[in-house]
């Protein structure tokens, strides 16, 4: 497993590794993390989950990118 799940270059994560724990039969939580961008980017971002003894892994590319006043985030 990777150690960092979010990734993005020339961007500040916090937390870059959040853990979740255990979660009840159809639960869900949800994972509050920012994202300071320095230019227009990619951030990555991997979910590492088992159901049982079995392993799952999610990956997403969510590209930043910047509107004209450079204050808002367009994903």
């Amino acid at each position: 497993m990777p150690s960092r799940y979010l990734r993005a270059a020339s961007a500040d994560i916090l937390p870059a590794s959040p853990y979740i724990g255990s979660l009840p039969a159809w639960g869900n939580t949800l994972v509050n993390f920012s994202v300071t961008p320095y230019e227009e980017t990619t951030l990555n971002v991997t979910l590492n989950y088992d159901n049982g003894d079995n392993h799952h892994s999610v990956y997403r590319q969510i590209p930043i990118s910047f509107s004209p006043t450079k204050w808002t985030l367009r994903p």
